[in-house]
């Protein structure tokens, strides 16, 4: 069984537009956490229903090979007796600029979870709904779809289609790498003094996951005696 954030899968296949990953402040990121907690606080005090934060799974089976999503939706309630999956991003790009389509992975990520929650609760039509917030002006923009839960299977099928052919390159990939890591010999024709005790000693901390502190005099040939039990615990 393969395991998948809903979120990573999403990004990975449905991403478009440059390439500009510039850095994020921990300071925007936390910015961005308390307005997601403050627009649910909010939908509390509106819905009487209304689920923050809530777990959602799903198992689905493709090309013999069966696929488990998981994700967290930022709210779920009732409205009028129809649910409705809500989805937040914040932004600190103008809301005058954001349209519906302002991003497709947005309208993918709430989309698997409204899949799995109508599966879950044997619905055959559930709504979906982003809400954007701007971290400057405090402003919020919505956006909300009712989809078929036919419709919704279709999606996150796709999805799931077109992330397995990356998969299967991928895990080809890893085959080749570790053949080419089990071949390949130590750079050197023979250790230093300490040498080989360092290498054996960072294998060991790095396949347990743990820690390791080294003290050591200049020329004794570091550098290497680390990089290599990396690439080998790989």
């Amino acid at each position: 069984m393969v395991k998948l954030s809903i979120r990573q899968m999403v990004e990975l296949v449905l991403r478009s537009g440059d390439i500009d990953s510039r850095f994020v402040s921990g300071d925007r990121m936390q910015e961005g956490a308390r307005a997601h907690r403050l627009l649910q606080k909010n939908n509390r005090d509106l819905y009487a229903d209304y689920r923050s934060e809530v777990v959602l799974s799903g198992c689905y089976g493709w090309e013999g090979e069966e696929y488990l999503l998981e994700g967290r939706a930022d709210g779920i309630f009732k409205q009028q007796d129809q649910y409705i999956v809500e989805e937040i991003k914040t932004t600190v790009v103008p809301l005058s600029l954001i349209g519906e389509d302002h991003d497709i992975a947005h309208w993918g990520q709430v989309q698997c979870y409204a899949h799995i929650f109508a599966v879950q609760n044997r619905l055959a039509q559930i709504s979906v709904q982003l809400t954007y917030f701007n971290l400057e002006s405090d402003e919020t923009k919505k956006f909300t779809r009712t989809l078929g839960l036919v419709e919704l299977e279709d999606f996150v099928y796709q999805l799931i289609a077109r992330y397995s052919g990356w998969a299967r390159l991928a895990a080809d990939w890893q085959q080749t790498r570790d053949r080419s890591i089990s071949d390949l010999p130590f750079p050197f024709t023979r250790y230093r003094r300490g040498q080989r005790q360092l290498a054996v000693a960072a294998y060991r901390t790095m396949a347990s996951r743990s820690k390791l502190y080294v003290q050591s005099p200049t020329g004794v040939g570091k550098t290497i005696s680390v990089l290599f039990p990396a690439v080998k615990a790989l």
